[in-house]
């Protein structure tokens, strides 16, 4: 994505990514049926749950490094793992600590509560 504005990253990202990330999403969404959204529930566990745990995380992974790099380029985080992309992308989105995801149930968390990363050495 070299010298493109940031209209045409942004364009190119939602043709590359924006529709896996959306199945993803349904494929969340639609365990509802089997396991409701709830503090009660947050121990559960299936291969599905499993198998979207894996690709979710994945994508995070990639997405972080993605977001890293843009607000530190001189950085190389190509084979970081999350402590230290996670302590750039902290450094970068202050606020994502405190950020929260509700479920149409009204179940609330905060996914990044507990991102406490330290600035890692290269």
């Amino acid at each position: 994505m070299c010298n493109q504005s940031e209209q045409d990253q942004l364009d190119t990202f939602k043709r590359a990514y924006w529709s896996y990330y959306m199945a993803l999403e349904n494929r969340f969404l639609e365990t509802e049926r089997f396991c409701a959204f709830s503090p009660c529930n947050k121990n559960a566990y299936s291969i599905e749950y499993l198998s979207l745990i894996l690709s979710t995380c994945g994508e995070i992974d990639v997405l972080g490094k993605a977001i890293a790099s843009h607000f530190f380029p001189d950085i190389d985080l190509d084979k970081a793992s999350m402590p230290k992309w996670g302590y750039y992308v902290g450094e970068s989105l202050t606020n994502i600590s405190n950020e929260i995801v509700e479920f149409k149930s009204g179940y609330q968390f905060r996914p990044f509560d507990c991102w406490h990363l330290q600035k890692a050495i290269n």
